[in-house]
């Protein structure tokens, strides 16, 4: 209860920061996840990587599309794929909003080892999680 308690605390203080931008939490994900991709993702490996059903990251998808933060293409050798690209309007928008981080801030009260420890602790739960996803749901999972 206290790790959900401390991990929904600090999303919604990042939330509330972020409405200065007018973007939120799980956009910054994607647009995280775009400069970061060796080549531009589909939506069905974005759902994976944000651990989201593709539904809902299609929708999610959609509003950044409306938005302006991002644009889908069809894939030049798949023509039944798209791709996902991250517009200037979103480049923006995202290089200011990781400029600022009330995360960083909170974290603060944490030694450096402990940051680095919490890293490691949260990486090896989010793998042991994702492979009992991977069993029941048989599902592909977004991290090596």
């Amino acid at each position: 209860v206290v790790f959900h308690q401390a991990s929904e605390s600090a999303i919604k203080a990042r939330e509330n920061e972020l409405t200065d931008f007018g973007i939120s939490f799980i956009q910054t994900g994607v647009l995280h996840m775009l400069t970061t991709s060796e080549e531009p993702p589909t939506p069905a490996e974005v759902a994976r990587w944000l651990i989201r059903e593709r539904h809902s990251t299609s929708a999610l998808l959609s509003r950044m599309e409306k938005q302006g933060l991002i644009k889908k293409v069809k894939d030049v050798e798949r023509k039944n794929v798209y791709r996902v690209l991250m517009t200037k309007k979103g480049e923006e928008l995202y290089s200011k909003a990781k400029k600022t981080s009330l995360i960083q801030d909170v974290l603060a009260c944490l030694t450096p080892q402990e940051r680095n420890n919490l890293r490691a602790y949260s990486k090896k739960i989010r793998k042991s999680a994702l492979e009992k996803l991977v069993v029941k749901r048989k599902w592909q999972p977004p991290f090596a």
